[in-house]
């Protein structure tokens, strides 16, 4: 799936677990090493944005180094961005971490869960500086899992290219945590083929990963009313999840598929 650069580190370190799985990327982070940055870098003074840094947060920020100190700036910076997100979120931007900003992770999603609306068109005010395309996933995919058709509207006026595709992408993947069938039905109705394909390959991989240890009826008859280039990339994530299991199952699947004998060749080769 989606979603791939450096991780969050720093404050947030100790709970990303908690929130999400983190992604391919943030392999590279050593929490050790994060959370030694997170506590021994020198307290912003002041804040970006608008907002005024909170007592809690202040207070927070002298506190000695160690595990309590982490875990009251993240509940702080946590409750800031509830309060004032764009202040606390330029806060956190302010951070001498490199590109190792602090609890953006959780922020980002928590604000964009909420308000994707003023969300997602902040962080693309700040590209250099978040990297992308990580965290304008958090925001839409939190989105996604609120209020789907908003996130895809917003997506529908980006420009083609990575950042379009990755929007559908995260759009899917926070519908289809929450509704799979629904999410379901919504790619379809996307008319742009790259959206669509996007949205697809998300829907396909998250929905058979979870539905194949129940049932493979409902994702494979959603999948087999396909249009030809649809099924042949939701059929690849199906298998590639089924065949775990039942790989003699998967593969009498496909071949019965209405697919030129070369796709089906090609989405058997995901069969392990």
């Amino acid at each position: 799936m989606s979603t791939t650069q450096k991780l969050w580190a720093g404050i947030a370190i100790a709970v990303i677990s908690l929130v999400v799985a983190p992604p391919a990327w943030a392999a590279n982070s050593s929490p050790a090493t994060s959370a030694a940055s997170a506590t021994s870098a020198k307290p912003a003074v002041a804040p970006k944005g608008n907002g005024q840094m909170p007592a809690d947060l202040q207070n927070a920020l002298q506190m000695p180094q160690g595990p309590e100190r982490v875990k009251a700036l993240l509940a702080a910076a946590m409750s800031w961005e509830k309060s004032d997100p764009k202040a606390a979120c330029e806060w956190v931007l302010s951070l001498p971490y490199g590109n190792d900003k602090a609890p953006f992770k959780n922020m980002l999603m928590d604000w964009g869960a909420r308000d994707g609306a003023t969300a997602a068109p902040w962080v693309l005010d700040h590209p250099k500086t978040l990297g992308f395309p990580g965290a304008v996933h958090f925001i839409v995919c939190a989105w996604g899992g609120t209020d789907p058709q908003a996130a895809t509207a917003w997506s529908e006026k980006l420009p083609k290219g990575d950042l379009r595709k990755n929007a559908f992408n995260s759009v899917a993947e926070g519908y289809v945590r929450k509704d799979s069938p629904a999410a379901a039905v919504w790619m379809t109705k996307l008319t742009d083929d790259d959206d669509r394909h996007a949205a697809v390959r998300c829907v396909a991989d998250f929905w058979s990963a979870t539905a194949m240890a129940k049932s493979q009826e409902a994702i494979t008859s959603w999948a087999e009313k396909l249009p030809p280039a649809d099924l042949k990339i939701a059929a690849g994530w199906i298998v590639t999840n089924w065949s775990k299991k039942e790989p003699a199952k998967a593969k009498a699947w496909v071949e019965k598929l209405s697919l030129p004998e070369a796709d089906k060749a090609e989405v058997l080769k995901k069969i392990k």
